[in-house]
């Protein structure tokens, strides 16, 4: 069969069949806009979910707070064990003593009275920031979690509701907190603004780094007597011995698993929920978090 007998016969049913052509065009080409539709979206959540497993943390940190925490019910009172769901100084030690630990940082609740942003108080929410954190930065630059001055990121809703006329406006101003501290005194403390981030997974809020952390407990427990404990609400351990999750760990639908240590405390990880399921002998999720 000849190309040129093709062509004409093709052309002959299209001027026989106008109506059926057009319906097929039409077909071919809502066909093919669907197909790029789905493409996108696809592209689209794949990289959303990528962004907020960045806003998390590294993959060798490993977040530990008390055991029990957050998991809900209803316990039995006990006085021994009143007032026992806190991370005491011994334990952090105890954490930084552990094989594969570089570096333990005691998380305690930053629980500001005030942030004032240029001439205007508010009173916003906070949150933890982690090593290894990567947000998405709509001006300024990330967060120096581990950096020796104190720095803030602040969410894109901050800036709405402030005086500042665009994110990059903010970006190296000043911001003053205010902190009750124990003796009933409202004490402040300065911080620069890193940069403005938009909302993630984990809320919408202003995120300080640790130098920033450790100067508002400071404040706070100012006027407390000497030898007064101290106690905080988690730590992030820095670690060399965990590991990716291996293939039959559990999927991120599944609960958190928590590794229970002698002293209570329990270990999960900021990446994964089998993260400290799936260590290795010598992780610090296998080690006994507590000086005895």
């Amino acid at each position: 069969m000849r190309a040129g007998f093709v062509i004409s016969e093709a052309v002959s049913h299209l001027r026989e069949r106008p109506l059926r052509t057009v319906l097929s065009a039409s077909a071919v080409a809502v066909g093919a806009f669907t197909l790029t539709l789905t493409s996108g979206i696809g592209a689209g959540v794949n990289q959303y979910i990528a962004a907020q497993e960045r806003s998390i943390g590294a993959e060798d940190v490993v977040i530990v707070t008390p055991a029990g925490l957050g998991e809900g019910g209803l316990t039995p009172y006990s006085s021994e064990a009143a007032g026992s769901a806190a991370i005491s100084e011994d334990d952090i030690r105890a954490m930084g003593d552990a094989a594969g630990v570089e570096r333990v940082e005691p998380v305690a609740p930053a629980s500001p009275e005030f942030v004032r942003i240029e001439d205007e108080r508010f009173v916003a929410p906070m949150a933890d920031a982690v090593p290894g954190m990567r947000f998405d930065v709509v001006a300024g630059e990330q967060l120096d979690v581990e950096g020796a001055e104190p720095e803030i990121l602040l969410p894109l809703s901050a800036v709405r509701d402030s005086s500042f006329a665009e994110p990059s406006d903010a970006v190296g101003r000043s911001v003053t907190f205010g902190i009750v501290s124990a003796d009933g005194q409202t004490r402040t403390v300065d911080a620069e603004i890193a940069g403005v981030v938009e909302k993630t997974i984990t809320g919408d809020a202003i995120r300080p780094n640790f130098a920033l952390s450790r100067a508002m407990l400071d404040i706070q427990r100012t006027g407390l007597p000497d030898g007064s404990p101290v106690s905080y609400s988690g730590a992030v351990l820095t670690s060399t011995a965990v590991r990716r999750p291996s293939p039959t760990c559990r999927t991120a639908a599944s609960p958190p698993r928590r590794s229970p240590t002698s002293s209570g405390r329990s270990a999960t990880s900021s990446t994964s929920p089998c993260s400290c399921s799936a260590r290795s002998p010598r992780s610090p999720c296998s080690r006994r978090a507590s000086g005895s």
